[in-house]
């Protein structure tokens, strides 16, 4: 008998969709399970270009009723040593300001700070981090908009000096297609774009140094197409999904799913796997196990 599934957008992007049900504290990318956001001025490895999609309100907080406080232990086992972090969330009174701690084997190595105009778009995030709990670094960005799509971030000292600033250009959809990091005096100081093709659902990203030299090209989707061998469960949500890595991965998600009373879910567990002519899991493997309490208003 296969667990009972469903999955979010994170560590391993095994996910179908976007949605905020299905999101954890621990969001998407990093040395463990943190999102790299804009990293240094010497990021010439990085992908701004895939941090800046989707919602960082949503992977947060809970689908239903408004959460006080979030405590979730995220667990990996992918490397074949399991591997445990915990995080904590609290929100403020109106809900636009929600702060991030985050520890592994108790020792905190992440305390941030986000915070959210109305629309529930970014306006900035600080982020104080750590490896052994000692040495911190600090790292803050502001978020401007054009409209509804986002247009230029800065990355800050706390003092408030201006590091380096990304400018970013959407195309018509609003996909963000280029990003242009640039130091305080304006000088170029890298560039990465992305060349979609929405008939074939994939899009190639280029990084570039100030010269105009390619550093690195990668390959991603544009949005996670179904295949119809999709599966939900009562409560909407996918258990069985592809996992989506790369536009040729065959590996698929199978997610086991524990609610609250208020339709939040309280206990994941994602398995991976080739699947059969029946749909169902071949020698599925736990990759990922997630456990939270959630506080809501009264």
């Amino acid at each position: 008998m296969q667990p009972k599934v469903k999955l979010r957008k994170v560590e391993y992007n095994c996910q179908l969709e976007d949605d905020s049900s299905s999101n954890s504290l621990f969001m998407p990318t990093v040395v463990i399970f943190f999102i790299a956001l804009l990293l240094s001025s010497s990021s010439a490895h990085s992908q701004w270009l895939q941090d800046l999609r989707g919602s960082q309100y949503n992977s947060l907080t809970v689908q239903y009723w408004k959460a006080q406080e979030i405590n979730e232990t995220a667990t990996s086992y992918k490397t074949g040593t399991p591997v445990t972090n915990q995080a904590q969330i609290t929100f403020s009174v109106d809900r636009r300001q929600i702060n991030q701690s985050v520890s592994q084997d108790g020792v905190k190595i992440e305390s941030n700070v986000f915070s959210f105009n109305p629309r529930k778009q970014i306006l900035s995030k600080t982020l104080r981090r750590s490896t052994d709990g000692i040495q911190w670094s600090l790292e803050k960005s502001v978020y401007a908009y054009k409209g509804d799509l986002l247009g230029m971030v800065n990355s800050i000292k706390l003092n408030g000096e201006l590091i380096y600033f990304l400018m970013v250009k959407n195309d018509s959809l609003g996909l963000p297609i280029k990003v242009e990091q640039r130091s305080p005096d304006s000088t170029l100081m890298a560039i990465e774009v992305g060349i979609p093709d929405y008939a074939h659902n994939k899009i190639i990203y280029k990084l570039m140094d100030a010269s105009g030299r390619t550093v690195s090209t990668s390959e991603g989707r544009i949005a996670v197409k179904k295949t119809g061998n999709e599966k939900y469960n009562l409560h909407g949500d996918c258990f069985l999904y592809p996992r989506n890595d790369t536009p040729s991965d065959q590996i698929f998600c199978y997610v086991e799913f524990d609610y609250d009373s208020n339709g939040n879910w309280v206990k994941k567990k994602i398995y991976e796997g080739e699947i059969d002519s029946t749909k169902n899991l071949i020698k599925p493997q736990l990759v990922m196990e997630y456990k939270r309490k959630i506080k809501y208003i009264k």
